[in-house]
This record gives C-alpha cells, structure tokens and sequence, in this order.
C-alpha cells in the first residue's frame, strides 16, 4: 500500500469514528456516556495518551478538567485539574476562540508567545497534543484535547477538516446538554411558582371559606339571638312567678298564721295561672325555632356525614341553606320557591353542594341589594328534573335555578366569572374564589355543569346541573 492509500485509508477510518459519533450523539440517552465513548474512539485512534474534556465555570475565569479517557499504563489527572486559572493558556485559548483545531505536534517547539503552555505540558511529561474547541451558543466554553507522553502528535493536515466535524458535534452535544439544563431549570422553577401559587390558592379558597363562616356564623347569631332573647325573658318571668307562687303557698299553709290571702293577692294568682300556659309556649316555641336552626345548620354542614359522596336530598339542601341565611332574605328581598315534589336524591357531597348553593344565593342577594336597596328585589329558587342529550346519550339531571332582578353581568364580566381571582366586588370584599370554588365543585368534583344567562341591568340566572345516578 503506498502513502497515498494509507493517508486514503486513515482519512476512511476517521470519516467513520466521526460518523458513528454522530448517530450516537443523535440517539444519545447518556450524555456521560457518549462523550467517554467519542474520546475513547478518537483517542485510540491516534494512539493518544489521553483524552479530555476541559469546561469552563459561568464566571469564566476558572476552568475544570470534566471528563477524562486514558491509555491503559497512563495516569490519570482529572482529579488534580480543577479550578484552573483560564489564563494560564491565554496563547491557546487564542487559538481555538475561532473555532480552529490547534494541532501540537512537538511541544517542545512552541515559540515564546506559548511560554507557559510549553511548561504546564512538559511539566506533565506531555509531548504533542491536539485541542478542538468547544462552542456553546456561540461562545468558547472549553475544549477537547488529546495528548502522547510518548511520541510526538500522529495527526496529519488533512485530518484537520474531519476534526472540525468532530469538534462541531461535541459542541452540538453540550449545546444540547445547555438546552436542558434551562428547560430543567425552568421546569424546577416553573414547579415551584406552581406549588407557591397552589399554596397561595389554598390559602385565599381557606380565607374565602372563613370569609363565609363569618357571614354563617353573623346570620345564625342573629337568627338564634331572637328566640333566645324572648326565652330568656320569659324565663325570668317564669322565675318571678315561681319566687310569688312559692310566698303565697308558705303564707297559706303556715300553722302558726291564719291563711287570709287579700283579693289582690287572689287576683295576682289568678293571672299567673292563665299567663303560664301562654309563657311555655312561647318558650317551647323559642327553642324549637332555636333547635330548627342548629338542625338546619347540621343539615347544612354535613358534620355527621361519614363518607365524601353519599345520598343528597336537593331540596332539604335549599332549605337548610335558606334558614342559615334567613336574616338576609328579610332585607328586602321577596323570595319564590319552586321545588318539584318526590325529587330524586343524588350522590353528591352534600357539604359541597351546601357550599354551592350558599355562594349563589348570596351573590345573587349582593346583585338584589345593589339595584334595590330598600325594595323591590325577588329571589327565585327552581329545582325540577331535567332530561338532555349528552354525547348521544339521554341523561337524568336534576337542575337548580338561581334566578334574581339584581344588577345583571355584562358579557365580559361572564367571561370571566369563573377565573380565579377575578372579582367585581371593591377591595377587601371579595377574594374572587367563591364562583371558582363553584365551578370546581361542580365541574371538577361532581362532573356536572352550571350555565349562566345574564342581561346587564335587569338579572342573573343561574343553572346547575347535577345528574341522577341510576
């Protein structure tokens, strides 16, 4: 074979290292490992010492020898090669900013302007070296090398050609590796903003939640202040009638003292016995409307409610709901219920459904108030089945209206109902939650729907949708 077939053959066999290089780093699954394996093809191949890979730091000042392939026999000294000054091969680096491979036949022949780079290199016994550089996003960000100890560099001219290839697709592969680290990075922190903000949520759905206990817990205080109030008083009747009634039977029954009661002491007798009768039903009435109160509130919350979906009477929903806010459907506000008899129960979460129907009547109370603060609002209540097609399919519903003449929603405003945050309430009056926590409730929860029809101006319906398990 002579010269011109062997450099034919070496220019072959290089060919094929660097296409095999780029079909692994293709399909590359371990980035560790298809670099260790492009080093190792590269550095057998020449008969190199070593091949390496050195990288430099963000703050680009200081570089670390990152990867490392050595000739059975050779040492290794990655180890020792970390934190490095980049100036110390300022000569080098010079060499290969423009994307050239440097080849180093004879280290010992490097001029005075790579003074120190000739001595880092005898210093480690090293006689030639090739470097190709490494370009990430455009930018020098280290280099590949390959050294001998033992013989000066093999590499001919006409390599040079087929090692830029090879130097391009190392730089492709720590472009790559670049690329995902940011998405990495990003998808960390777009993970943590998620968990912050699902944290932030949790807090404002608690603060919304709270937000109703207060207004639950002003209505019931209220609501159960006025029986307690008159059950109180006429207990302290009842307390005063006990204290006559036991002084005139002392004086009757004295054996010492004739009984001669006056007729104002019989007449005062007299009508104690006939407002008795009157003054326990008015106290048996307090605390039963107090009892329906407590009953409806227990109805309302579910609190002996041992499973998340269980049977849910709609109708025993709106009505205990109705009674937690009484005191608010007095202000002004003239209220029509429609609910079809022998109504199916559902499986739902009752508390849940409790909650929903509680935040629509009250924002549909806040639309009434606002357009008619002293009278004229009406609140209306439907609950009927409904039968409908979905996806081909004839399904059961049960379906609650919310129907008010209070202010109305404008088209943008019901675009927008149900995006979290998004309030038309004044600051500190809403978290703008409560329609999201409904259509969660609904949608997400209970797969159902809820609809909205609304003229700016003249009222809201609201519809939701709960289907009838078979």
């Amino acid at each position: 074979m002579n010269q011109l077939e062997e450099r034919f053959e070496r220019r072959l066999a290089l060919e094929q290292i660097v296409s095999r290089m780029a079909r692994n780093f293709v399909k590359l699954e371990n980035a560790d490992e298809g670099i260790m394996l492009a080093l190792e093809e590269i550095g057998e191949f020449s008969n190199a010492s070593r091949a390496y890979i050195f990288e430099f730091r963000a703050d680009s000042e200081l570089m670390d020898n990152t990867f490392e392939w050595c000739q059975d026999g050779v040492t290794a000294e990655i180890e020792k090669l970390k934190g490095l000054d980049i100036n110390i091969f300022s000569w080098w680096i010079e060499k290969i900013e423009d994307g050239d491979v440097l080849n180093i036949k004879d280290v010992g022949k490097l001029g005075p302007e790579a003074q120190a780079e000739r001595e880092v290199l005898e210093m480690q016994g090293i006689k030639s070296v090739l470097v190709m550089p490494l370009i990430v996003r455009g930018n020098l960000n280290g280099f590949v090398g390959f050294d001998n100890v033992e013989t000066l560099g093999t590499w001919e001219e006409n390599d040079m050609t087929v090692l830029s290839i090879a130097a391009e697709l190392f730089s492709n592969v720590f472009d790559r590796l670049a690329a995902e680290k940011d998405l990495l990075d990003t998808k960390n922190a777009l993970e943590s903003s998620l968990s912050s903000l699902q944290e932030l949520q949790a807090q404002m759905v608690q603060q919304e939640q709270m937000a109703a206990v207060g207004q639950l817990a002003a209505g019931i205080a209220h609501e159960i202040n006025n029986p307690l109030g008159y059950v109180i008083n006429n207990h302290k009747t009842l307390q005063y009638y006990t204290s006559k009634m036991k002084h005139y039977a002392d004086y009757a029954f004295s054996k010492d003292i004739e009984p001669v009661l006056t007729s104002k002491d019989q007449d005062e007798m007299k009508y104690i016995e006939e407002d008795l009768e009157d003054l326990f039903s008015d106290i048996e009435d307090g605390l039963l409307r107090v009892k329906k109160i407590v009953e409806s509130l227990r109805l309302f919350s579910r609190i002996d409610s041992l499973t998340e979906f269980e049977p849910y009477d709609i109708r025993e929903g709106i009505e205990s709901t109705l009674v937690i806010l009484k005191s608010r459907l007095r202000e002004s506000v003239n209220l029509e219920l429609d609910i079809q008899k022998n109504l199916p129960t559902i499986q739902a979460s009752g508390s849940k459904i409790n909650q929903v129907l509680l935040n629509l009547i009250v924002n549909a109370l806040d639309a009434i108030m606002e357009k008619y603060p002293m009278t004229g609002g009406i609140l209306k209540i439907k609950a009927n089945s409904h039968c409908e097609d979905v996806n081909g399919d004839e399904k059961n519903f049960i379906k609650v209206d919310i129907i008010d003449n209070g202010i109305g929603m404008s088209e943008d405003v019901q675009k927008k109902m149900f995006v979290p945050f998004f309030t038309t309430k004044e600051v500190g009056k809403g978290t703008g939650l409560g329609m999201k926590i409904v259509y969660d409730i609904i949608k997400n929860i209970h797969k159902g729907d809820i609809r909205v029809k609304s003229t700016k101006g003249e009222g809201t319906i609201i519809s939701v949708l709960l289907e009838v398990n078979s």
